[in-house]
């Protein structure tokens, strides 16, 4: 079994870029790349540009030339167009300084986002986060949705600014212009021991109240049975009266804590618990047990603000302390319920008879979803790396299920060099246009900078002692901040894929929005640039069962389920359960993550795959 980037500094990526489909309901045949306009890969990579000023008519008698306009777009364009530029593997903090600063200093927020960028990015110097909060802070005053993305970003993790979640909630909610649920990675852990200190005082409480009931009720059986024989003197009587009234007293005061706990426990307004069904037979490689057998259930629960139970049909289960939980199916359709430590409920009804899932009616497409294409990357033989065994195998399979699953068009390259990889994303920007969605997924090697934490796709003509051919996770981002798309994602499995993205996701819950189809509708209006990852800053596995990697082995499961359409977030949830839990008997942690891509424009979008008909 071999680690995938088995090599110094490993990283391995699997990454898939979906295109525009015509009748998403036809299968087409894989594309294969159109002929190469330049045979000089660093024409393609995105610079800033400084271009010519333009000569202008003043009157009659009078010309003069403007000032020189700053625009981000490929080496070669910006030579076309007779502008000045510096590459990006040379370029340093005063010369990306100099495109832009002059423009975002007269009030441009496009420019002024650029300048908060090259300050947070460094360039060949430390990162001044506070000159990037300010000018993001310019920017987002201006309604950039970019700007306030990075400036939540900088407030929930303190830098260059005091550190403030609730500022940074708020410039996210901003952002995308929902006000739900939103999970900060700073706040969660804290939240959870909150939560579960408030869970545990509202428990002794009710406790205690349920003593002083029963107390009461004594007390009062007492007097009125004193009250009834005539056995007591006027005192005892008295004295029993007292004793009732200072346990009533007593017992509005507990109530009033429970109440005044409650309503501490509902100001964290966070994410609710969420359950998946493990199919252990797909995870494994197996044959599936005949449908009409009870037998073990595998599932995973998931509660950000803590678990409170887990039941089915009503029986409270036992849950590991990793999420993962087992029963035996008593019947054939099942209801599981999570509640967390916030009250909060997620349910799932499943239907365990194969032969009854198969028979349900075939979903459509909801609304206009927008075109769909992919350009799919898998590379297995390299000039200077180890051989990847199910490179290759998982990009085609993950080709055949886009295609016939979700009426992608896709673009499939096989042991792709750098070249190629650079030509694909060019051809993908003159192609697309704003109403598409694109996925991008690359199985291959790939490296991390330890030193900088910059990773790296490695094409197979990348060599181990130099990085010319390598395309780091900054290029990435430029790449995709430039397609015109407006949802892309990034599918990675690789080690130490966490590279490429920043840990701010702001995810606004389905159910807490009364209409999830206004939901969807206002999630699609938003430009999206987000990454699916194997895991985090750590190897992962290139071999599992069936001939595919763990990571896309589960991937390929989970797009293989959805009745109707699924954000990528859910997606995740499943990809992850379905991971931790075939990882666990390996003995390696191996936990899938999902957030935006650094630097690519995200504005707090979500991609949703939209399964056909038929």
């Amino acid at each position: 079994m071999r680690f995938r980037g088995a090599v110094p500094l490993g990283l391995v990526m699997t990454t898939t870029v979906l295109m525009s489909v015509g009748d998403a309901g036809a299968r087409k045949p894989a594309k294969t790349p159109s002929p190469r306009e330049t045979r000089n890969p660093q024409e393609l990579q995105i610079v800033d540009c400084l271009l010519p000023g333009q000569i202008r008519q003043l009157g009659s008698h009078e010309t003069y030339v403007s000032r020189r306009r700053p625009v981000r777009t490929s080496a070669l364009d910006c030579e076309i167009r007779g502008g000045e530029y510096t590459a990006y593997d040379r370029a340093d903090y005063q010369t990306a300084l100099k495109v832009w600063l002059e423009t975002a200093e007269a009030g441009d927020a496009k420019a002024q986002y650029y300048v908060g960028e090259i300050y947070e990015k460094g360039l060949g110097t430390a990162p001044d986060y506070a000159q990037a909060a300010a000018w993001y802070r310019k920017a987002a005053d201006q309604g950039l949705a970019q700007a306030e993305i990075n400036l939540g970003f900088l407030c929930e993790k303190g830098l260059g600014v005091p550190r403030d979640e609730k500022q940074a909630l708020e410039w996210y909610r901003k952002a995308t212009g929902l006000s739900g649920a939103i999970m900060l990675d700073g706040e969660a852990e804290a939240i959870r021991r909150q939560l579960a200190e408030a869970h545990a005082s509202i428990e002794a409480e009710r406790a205690a109240t349920a003593a002083l009931e029963q107390e009461l009720r004594d007390a009062r059986k007492k007097l009125e049975t004193a009250q009834a024989a005539g056995e007591r003197s006027a005192g005892e009587a008295a004295a029993l009266k007292r004793r009732t009234g200072e346990l009533e007293g007593k017992l509005r005061a507990e109530r009033k804590q429970i109440a005044r706990l409650d309503e501490s426990v509902k100001r964290y307004d966070i994410a609710g618990p969420t359950i998946e069904i493990i199919d252990t037979s797909a995870v494994r490689g197996a044959t599936p047990p005949p449908t009409d057998a009870a037998g073990e259930v595998v599932g995973r629960v998931e509660a950000p603000a803590g678990l409170a139970e887990l039941t089915v049909d009503g029986e409270r289960q036992a849950v590991e302390e990793t999420g993962f939980f087992r029963f035996h199916a008593r019947a054939r359709r099942i209801t599981l319920v999570a509640v967390d430590l916030q009250g909060k409920r997620g349910e799932l009804v499943r239907d365990l008879d194969a032969k009854a899932a198969a028979k349900a009616p075939p979903p459509g497409r909801a609304g206009k979803a927008g075109h769909y294409h992919a350009l799919v990357i898998g590379n297995s033989d390299y000039a200077e790396m180890p051989r990847l065994e199910t490179a290759v195998s998982d990009a085609t399979a993950i080709q055949e299920t886009l295609e016939r699953r979700y009426g992608f068009e896709v673009t499939l390259l096989k042991d792709a060099k750098y070249l190629d990889v650079l030509s694909a994303l060019s051809t993908l920007r003159k192609e697309l246009d704003d109403k598409d969605n694109l996925v991008i997924y690359f199985a291959g090697h790939g490296e991390v900078d330890s030193s900088t934490g910059l990773g790296y796709w490695l094409p197979v003509d990348a060599r181990k002692e130099s990085r010319t051919n390598w395309i780091s996770s900054r290029e990435i981002g430029l790449q995709l901040e430039l397609l015109p798309a407006r949802h892309v994602l990034v599918i990675a499995d690789s080690c130490y894929s966490g590279a490429l993205t920043r840990s701010a996701l702001a995810h606004v819950e389905a159910g807490s929005v009364k209409d999830k189809a206004r939901w969807m509708a206002e999630l699609g209006t938003k430009r999206s640039r987000t990454a699916l990852t194997s895991g985090g800053l750590a190897p992962v596995f290139d071999a599992g069962a069936g001939g595919h990697s763990i990571f896309a082995r589960s991937l390929l499961d989970a797009l293989s389920r959805p009745a109707g359409p699924v954000e990528t977030y859910s997606l995740w949830s499943s990809v992850k359960a379905r991971v931790m839990y075939e990882t666990r008997s390996l003995r390696v942690q191996e936990v899938p993550e999902y957030a935006p891509i650094q630097y690519a424009g995200h504005e707090g979008g979500e991609f949703f795959f939209v399964p056909v008909e038929g």
